[in-house]
């Protein structure tokens, strides 16, 4: 089974390289590209063929590129791996000769934009914090890019304090309050049709670089229920992931990534190697077992918290 991982320097592909590592019952060839040359940086040297690939962001070179070495490797499957790679990816779904799964152009964009995803949300009767257009009395806010990828485009503000602020008033961003509560990744695995799999809420202990180091698996059912409705209003095949906050007795929205979390790895190792069910599914059209079955699988209560490891490549 031949697959390929885009964006290998990011968190992302490398968690997925690391899981598709650790699968010893399917025979896996893992296909990696990055813009880095080979051995320039360790994920490079991770994966049994590399290939040095066009900027994301070049959309005409870097879908040719992918049809190519589609067909040079007879790749099996893409995973998504980055926020621009599932937007290209996204306009394409059903042109390019190799297979994938991933949002339609329509609701990427919608989730790609964070303020119009939280008024869209907010319509359909989920809370999310309120966007605030007055800053008298307000105390603590946060300025938020719209368009932005791992929590960046956070500008956080104590007005009672800072004499002097960035000038964000502009339609690059939107402002809400800061809320000093705690932070929750909700990673989900659907199956073909778009219905859940998996749904595991993380409470974050600890956040380094917009990425979660320390997360504890807990089993929220009103998280869970919350994504549950979320993945009836959209068709979101494969992984995608959702930050929570939790305040003053609500479940407020955040953002929605429609690719596997930074931090995903983390469920992962505190249930099961779900990769390989979504592997079989995916390439083999295995049936899954349902909801409830995997879902008894996780070992609710654990805490996992990141490290990097070093080596040596012999080649």
């Amino acid at each position: 089974m031949n697959i390929l991982i885009n964006n290998l320097h990011g968190n992302v592909s490398i968690s997925l390289v690391k899981l598709l590592r650790d699968l010893k019952s399917l025979d896996i060839i893992i296909i990696g590209t990055d813009t880095l040359e080979y051995g320039t940086f360790s994920g490079s040297l991770m994966v049994d063929k590399y290939y040095v690939s066009p900027q994301i962001e070049d959309e005409k070179n870097f879908i040719e590129f992918l049809c190519l070495l589609s067909s040079k490797e007879k790749v099996d499957l893409l995973i998504p791996s980055c926020d621009a790679e599932a937007v290209i990816l996204s306009k394409y779904k059903g042109y390019l000769p190799i297979l994938y799964y991933i949002a339609d152009k329509e609701t990427v964009s919608l989730f790609k934009d964070k303020l119009l995803s939280s008024n869209f949300l907010k319509e359909k009767g989920f809370d999310i914090p309120p966007i605030i257009t007055d800053l008298r009395n307000e105390s603590k806010i946060i300025f938020r890019k719209r368009n932005s990828v791992r929590s960046q485009g956070i500008y956080v503000v104590d007005l009672l304090k800072e004499q002097y602020i960035k000038n964000l008033f502009n339609d690059d961003y939107f402002i809400q309050p800061f809320i000093p509560s705690e932070s929750y990744i909700v990673d989900v695995m659907t199956d073909k049709n778009g219905i859940p799999q998996l749904i595991i809420p993380r409470l974050n202990y600890e956040i380094r670089d917009y990425t979660a180091y320390r997360s504890e698996l807990v089993n929220d059912s009103e998280l869970i229920s919350l994504t549950k409705n979320i993945c009836e209003l959209f068709y979101l095949p494969g992984f995608f992931n959702i930050d929570f906050k939790k305040y003053g007795g609500k479940n407020y929205f955040i953002e929605l990534n429609v690719r596997y979390a930074a931090s995903g790895i983390f469920s992962a190792i505190g249930s099961f190697n779900y990769l390989e069910i979504y592997l079989e599914h995916f390439v083999n059209n295995k049936m899954l077992l349902g909801f409830d079955y995997y879902m008894q699988r996780v070992k609710w209560g654990s805490i996992i918290s990141r490290y990097y490891e070093e080596f040596i490549d012999e080649r």
